[in-house]
């Protein structure tokens, strides 16, 4: 009896190291990409935030407002407030928030959307942990973990400081160096 219990209490101590280790990792990742996808949004003169290489695509600005957007969506309804209300609100409130046009409105609210994504990691509770969150339409759910919708979050910002990088070398303008932590 003794003996399971001090092997549970091992397996569950682990897993919560584990998971400290996680959260402590994604807060350290993204102080490194606040830094540098601000510097990316910095290089590009503000003259040029209406640029988009085809009408089809968004302008340099508009990436900047679906990345703030989309990570207060994601963080908030799903991570922080646990999907309490509707999505269609809190994506509403989300666009609402990342309605900035100058360069050092947008700037400014971008920071503070790595902010609180990095005070988020530093101190997420445990509890999330078991916690899956529902994405997609009604009809077709798509059940992600914990782990899995921090790295959505993580590949969102990704993905678009990709495409802003892309818009500075067509506009001549070198992008600042590659780095990973």
């Amino acid at each position: 009896m003794k003996k399971g219990i001090l092997i549970a209490t091992m397996v569950l101590v682990a897993a919560w190291c584990q998971a400290q280790h996680f959260n402590a990792s994604m807060a350290s990742v993204m102080k490194s990409m606040k830094a540098y996808t601000l510097e990316m949004v910095e290089l590009m003169p503000e003259s040029s935030f209406d640029y988009r290489p085809v009408d089809s695509v968004r302008s340099f600005s508009e990436q900047v407002q679906h990345m703030i957007s989309t990570n207060h969506f994601l963080l908030n309804h799903y991570l922080i407030d646990k999907q309490k209300g509707s999505r269609q609100e809190a994506g509403a409130n989300a666009a609402k928030y990342a309605e900035k046009s100058s360069k050092k409105a947008l700037l400014a609210v971008l920071g503070e959307q790595f902010d609180q994504t990095i005070a988020f990691f530093e101190k997420a509770d445990v509890l999330l942990y078991d916690q899956t969150f529902t994405f997609g339409p009604v009809d077709k759910p798509i059940v992600k973990d914990y782990f899995t919708t921090s790295m959505l979050i993580r590949d969102h910002f990704t993905h678009h400081r990709s495409q802003l990088i892309v818009y500075l070398r067509l506009n001549d303008i070198e992008p600042a160096q590659f780095r990973p932590f």
